[in-house]
């Protein structure tokens, strides 16, 4: 056998494996289900909305607003005392 019809005929095997490769890889991705992206949820009818739910809802909210307001000025006295000079004693 000639040595250049087999090179030739190793490296024309090698395309097309890699080319049906390639192409199985495509097929396979393109039918895998795409990951939903994150979307905000639909409005709510405030109609449907119960009003001793929605109290509670809002109250809940003003109570972790609040909490969250008192842990920002904690930071931010402790930010400042930490900024504070030091006092060198001699």
């Amino acid at each position: 056998m000639n040595k250049t019809a087999f090179v030739i005929s190793i490296v024309l095997t090698t395309f097309v494996l890699m080319a049906v490769g390639g192409i199985a890889y495509a097929t396979r991705a393109s039918n895998q289900p795409q990951e939903e992206s994150i979307a905000s949820p639909a409005p709510i009818d405030p109609a449907l909305v119960d009003p001793a739910l929605q109290q509670a809802l809002n109250e809940r909210e003003a109570a972790y607003q609040q909490m969250i307001a008192e842990a920002n000025a904690r930071l931010e006295q402790s930010q400042q005392q930490q900024q504070m000079p030091a006092t060198v004693f001699s």
